[in-house]
């Protein structure tokens, strides 16, 4: 078994050496291997964005009202989406919560799931919409200034979290319906 490891070192080697070259220019490909596969040390800094959406990634800004949609089988939530850069799209781990800033209790019941990706407008994103939060108990967040977090990690082990600063209020409540769609994504 000793020299099991030498001879795994030595194959890597040789498989990276007949891999094809990176572009001289620092290309559209400049640290991405034959594979497809990321060099870590040229990609992206891991990146999130947290936002909302159903059917696609809208931006939230700090102070943005979510709609809560009250479940048909009981459980009130909103809608959260998110958009990673130098993560892996592939068996990306999330992780989203809210809290109250004052106390910085929970106030919906925390997500964790690996969830797949899809493109997104601008080469290097994915995004994933339409997550729904859940919210037991609704009261303790209406009218309460609020933290939404947000974690990914992909499978290399690179994570990116981001948060924003929302409010939520029952949808229907709201002066208008979710904007459409924006053409760009």
């Amino acid at each position: 078994m000793g020299g099991l490891r030498p001879r795994l070192v030595v194959l890597l080697v040789l498989a990276g050496a007949c891999g094809e070259a990176e572009p001289a220019d620092g290309g559209a490909d400049a640290g991405v291997d034959a594979g497809g596969v990321t060099d870590a040390a040229t990609a992206p800094a891991p990146h999130l964005e947290v936002g909302t959406g159903g059917e696609c990634f809208l931006h939230l800004a700090r102070g943005d009202t979510l709609g809560l949609y009250r479940g048909k089988q009981g459980s009130q939530h909103v809608l959260v989406s998110v958009r990673i850069r130098g993560i892996e799209p592939v068996g990306v781990i999330v992780n989203l919560v809210v809290r109250r800033r004052r106390d910085g209790q929970p106030v919906s019941v925390p997500y964790a799931a690996r969830l797949p990706f899809d493109p997104g407008p601008e080469e290097g994103t994915f995004d994933r919409t339409g997550i729904p939060l859940i919210f037991e108990e609704p009261a303790e967040a209406l009218g309460e200034p609020l933290l939404l977090s947000a974690e990914a990690l992909d499978t290399a082990g690179r994570t990116a979290r981001s948060g924003v600063v929302i409010a939520v209020a029952w949808r229907e409540d709201l002066p208008k319906p979710e904007p459409p769609c924006p053409a760009d994504t």
